[in-house]
């Protein structure tokens, strides 16, 4: 399933206190992207959310600054600027719980990368993780650990050759 959003990706805010209540300054945002999302995901044939295990791919492309030189937009590529990836991961997860899958405890894979470009904006790329997958990378884990085991039985046989 995938979604994609232009223009400006948006980071996570913290909620705020306001008149003695604690409010969401971005619900208005929220409900845009949701019914965007919502539209994508019929415009997909999809009806109901994803059950079961989801890897989730993000990109986020955000706006070169203007101030930049020619040759530094030249080179930009990776985004160091605030705000944090983590804050747009927040932000496009939350924004999909009950519409692509129940809730974002089913993310079990996350890959993202925020990148500059001339054309801000956010894509999105959910992959339901098979029985098979899962036990595939059970397999090796458990290889992993043998393998891991079995070096550190050699080294522990290597070090009391040398001491006698």
């Amino acid at each position: 399933m995938k979604f994609y959003r232009s223009g400006k990706p948006i980071a996570k805010q913290r909620p705020r206190l306001g008149k003695g209540c604690v409010y969401d300054p971005q619900s208005k945002e929220k409900a845009i992207w949701r019914t965007d999302f919502k539209t994508q995901m019929l415009a997909q044939g999809v009806l109901n959310p994803l059950k079961g295990a989801i890897k989730a791919d993000l990109d986020f492309r955000v706006q070169i600054p203007k101030s930049w030189s020619k040759k530094r937009k030249r080179t930009a590529f990776y985004a160091t600027s605030r705000p944090d990836i983590d804050n747009y991961e927040k932000w496009v997860l939350d924004i999909l719980n009950n519409i692509a899958y129940e809730d974002d405890s089913q993310i079990v894979q996350l890959t993202s990368l925020k990148t500059y470009s001339n054309n801000p904006s956010t894509e999105i790329k959910l992959i339901l993780r098979s029985e098979e997958h899962t036990s595939e990378l059970q397999s090796h884990s458990f290889i992993s650990y043998a393998v891991f085991c079995l070096k550190k039985k050699n080294k522990t046989k290597n070090k009391k050759k040398k001491h006698k």
